[in-house]
Formats: C-alpha cells, structure tokens, sequence
C-alpha cells in the first residue's frame, strides 16, 4: 500500500512532485503540438460557415485550450493566425 504524503519524507515528497510535474510537463507539450492541427482545422470548417469549436461548447481555440488544458492565451499561441483574427 502506498504511503499517506504526510508519511512522505521530504526525499520521496520531492520525487513524487518531480514524477507529476514532469509528466503534467510532456503532457501541455503534447496538447500544445496539437493546436496547430486544431486551429487550421477550425479556420477551414469557418471558412466553409460553421465551426465545430463551437458545436463542441468553446467560442474558440483559446478557450478551447485554457479549458481543457488550462493554457494561458500566450501559452495557446499556435504560429499560425487564429481564427478570432479571420
């Protein structure tokens, strides 16, 4: 069975922040690599009158991101004009 963190000492505490904060790391980067693929993919269902970040809930890629992975408006930046600039 696992210990209770406040069994922990500051040793094993310190490897399991470093564990999840690292995997919570590649996990933004991953989401990240993918908003370039979602924003060009939304500029073309807008292009063609309808937008399924919409039907999905969001009013766009940044609150897509911020929502999903609590990306800041910077953070969510995907190289390529944003649909809200369209």
């Amino acid at each position: 069975m696992a210990k209770q963190i406040e069994q922990l000492t500051n040793k094993e505490l310190h490897a399991e922040c470093k564990k999840f904060g690292t995997a919570a790391l590649e996990a933004k980067r991953k989401f990240a690599g993918l908003l370039p693929e979602v924003n060009r993919r939304e500029i073309q269902a807008r292009a063609e009158g309808k937008s399924w970040l919409v039907r999905k809930g969001y009013s766009g890629i940044f609150e897509f991101a911020a929502r999903l992975a609590g990306m800041s408006r910077d953070e969510s930046g995907s190289g390529e004009p944003s649909v809200a600039s369209k």
